[in-house]
């Protein structure tokens, strides 16, 4: 920006949003430096940079990135500190060329003032978003899976639920889902919680009820208290049966978080979100606490009632809306072993509304189990779009019309669970 002094027209004042202003080159007979409004002059923090000349102009070194880098900030931590240039001695028409670079008899023709705050804010700030905030994550390794239905069992079942066998030799890896369509009246699928008295039964178990096609174990819980205790919401018609915490400890840090659940209505229909309960109210918020290691926030007020009739809650989230989201670190797992490689439960929906269970094995030479943002991977290529990660580990079991599909944790033994989604079909 270029003022004019309307007591004093032949002094100029050129202002702008830059680090500092270069230096002028030998040979010039002015003066620049750092300086403050007394005119004493300034170190490296020196809050105001001015060039006087009598006659000559400012003369501007080269620009290249190696500059540009070290003048937004790259070198000594970022500043939007306005600084000024001013020419001291000349009128406007003699400046101007020095504003627009056509001054002749100048080494280095500077440029115009709206490219030095182009090249020395403009452009480090829309890099520093594309290195910093706007970066993606690396995309997930692919995971090419030859997927085939098992005609074995797809014989028991009805038509509304499909059952599917996964390998890759290569990696290796074994998996299987079942696809269930929702809503049907002839398939109701539930949340279901053990009633022994140690609150604890295996997958198979659960299958031996009358009615049941499938089932996969559900949300986390202690093993070693007896009676078990659910770690995360629990829902049964309605029925607030677990309310998960949403304060967890992290060193000396206490952060918020509401973890991934999935939801089913009265009439069917799936829902996943993030979801807590409060005085036996079931609560859903759109979107996770922007928890980071470090780094706490807080919980948002803006949650809405979530009219379910089950709701089952683990965690973290896999895929929202059709795109790999993986909210471990909001809903702060970070810290513990979940997001590394294990065998995986999971369950999502897909755009027409559809149940997909999926179960990965893992801790064995034949399938060496995945991460969360493969298990995404794994989900979306079969056709989910919202998705979240249940208890898995050597509690991963999919059992469909009473036979176990994988095998736990390497093992034929199934560990007890104490919730788990069943489906009932006619």
């Amino acid at each position: 920006m270029v003022h004019v002094d309307p007591q004093h027209p032949a002094r100029t004042h050129v202002e702008g949003f830059f680090d500092d202003v270069p230096d002028v080159g030998e040979g010039g007979p002015g003066r620049c430096g750092r300086r403050s409004r007394d005119g004493q002059q300034q170190g490296r923090q020196g809050i105001r940079n001015t060039c006087e000349s009598g006659h000559g102009a400012p003369r501007i070194p080269r620009w290249g990135w190696r500059y540009v880098f070290r003048r937004a900030g790259f070198h000594h931590g970022l500043r939007n500190r306005p600084c000024a240039m001013r020419v001291e001695g000349m009128p406007l028409r003699a400046v101007s060329p020095i504003i627009h670079g056509t001054a002749s008899g100048i080494a280095h023709p500077p440029p115009s003032l709206l490219m030095l705050c182009i090249w020395r804010f403009v452009v480090p700030a829309l890099l520093l978003s594309l290195l910093v905030g706007c970066t993606p994550s690396p995309p997930p390794t692919p995971l090419p899976m030859h997927w085939q239905p098992i005609d074995s069992l797809q014989a028991l079942l009805p038509d509304g639920i499909r059952v599917y066998a996964g390998r890759n030799d290569s990696l290796p890896l074994r998996a299987w889902y079942v696809r269930i369509d929702e809503p049907d009246p002839a398939i109701t699928t539930r949340v279901v919680v053990s009633d022994e008295e140690d609150r604890r039964e295996s997958a198979s178990s659960f299958a031996r009820d009358p009615g049941v096609c499938v089932v996969a174990n559900g949300g986390y819980f202690t093993m070693k208290r007896t009676p078990a205790e659910h770690v995360g919401l629990l829902v049964h018609d309605r029925a607030v049966l677990a309310a998960p915490s949403t304060t967890f400890q992290r060193d000396s840090l206490t952060f918020e978080a509401v973890r991934a659940a999935i939801g089913f209505r009265e009439d069917g229909t799936i829902e996943l979100g993030w979801a807590a309960a409060q005085n036996d109210a079931i609560l859903r918020w759109s979107e996770p606490v922007p928890n980071r290691p470090d780094a706490p926030a807080s919980l948002s007020t803006t949650a809405e009632p979530w009219p379910v009739r089950d709701a089952l809650g683990a965690g973290p989230a896999l895929l929202v809306d059709g795109a790999i989201r993986v909210t471990d670190d909001e809903e702060v797992f970070f810290g513990t072993s979940i997001p590394e490689t294990h065998p995986r439960t999971a369950a999502g929906r897909t755009r027409d509304g559809d149940l997909i269970l999926m179960v990965v094995d893992g801790r064995q030479p034949e399938s060496r189990g995945v991460r969360l943002d493969e298990l995404a991977v794994l989900m979306r290529d079969v056709g989910a779009v919202d998705a979240i990660n249940l208890d898995g580990g050597g509690s991963s079991s999919l059992v469909v019309r009473g036979t176990l599909l994988n095998r736990p944790a390497g093992d034929t033994l199934q560990r007890e669970v104490m919730s788990a989604l069943v489906t009932y079909c006619e």
